[in-house]
């Protein structure tokens, strides 16, 4: 709106005000979430001081009707820290959180670009192995049908091809799911590209 009313005659302050929030609350919680998976998976030291008024600013703001603003807030809230994950991981909250979470990814991926959403389910992958890290189960079915969204919202094929870990990965993610004919099916149609 601000973009296209360069002389704010429609848009009030009070709208731009509202508007610049949601955009900072929703980068930063962004931003956090994937320093939280940095921490986790690849042992990073990030300085998160932040991190608790910035979720009580989420809570409080009634901002949450943002999809953006409650995926990202969704994605700290699972990445909690390391410690905390691996104490409440298996806990049926955080699994509660993750399905809201997947559902909201998958009614509103149409509404972010490519990367974007990419990015948004290697989250619930994430999610998915800490769980197993933790637990030792098996989530095969949860892994697939994820892979499967990220098909449907063409977000594997770049320039017309799919990079071979994405396509193991897919492979393998619908043979341990025991989706023999779906894993032939999709050997066919990466085939034809």
């Amino acid at each position: 709106m601000m973009k296209y009313d360069p002389n704010y005659k429609k848009v009030s302050f009070s709208t731009q005000i509202e508007i610049e929030w949601k955009y900072m609350l929703s980068s930063m919680l962004r931003l956090y979430g994937f320093a939280e998976y940095e921490k986790y998976f690849h042992n990073k030291d990030y300085d998160l001081k932040y991190r608790d008024e910035l979720m009580k600013i989420a809570e409080e703001s009634g901002f949450m009707n943002s999809k953006t603003i409650e995926i990202y807030y969704l994605i700290l809230k699972l990445y909690e820290g390391s410690n905390e994950i691996s104490n409440t991981i298996n806990n049926e909250k955080s699994d509660d959180m993750y399905n809201r979470l997947k559902d909201i990814i998958d009614m509103h991926s149409f509404s972010f670009d490519k990367s974007e959403c990419f990015q948004l389910y290697i989250h619930l992958f994430n999610y998915l192995n800490i769980k197993k890290l933790n637990s030792g189960k098996d989530f095969s079915r949860e892994e697939f049908e994820i892979a499967m969204k990220m098909i449907e919202n063409d977000l594997l094929i770049h320039n017309g091809s799919i990079d071979p870990g994405w396509f193991r990965g897919v492979f393998s993610k619908a043979f341990n799911a025991g989706e023999i004919k779906y894993a032939e099916d999709f050997i066919e149609n990466i085939k034809t590209l």
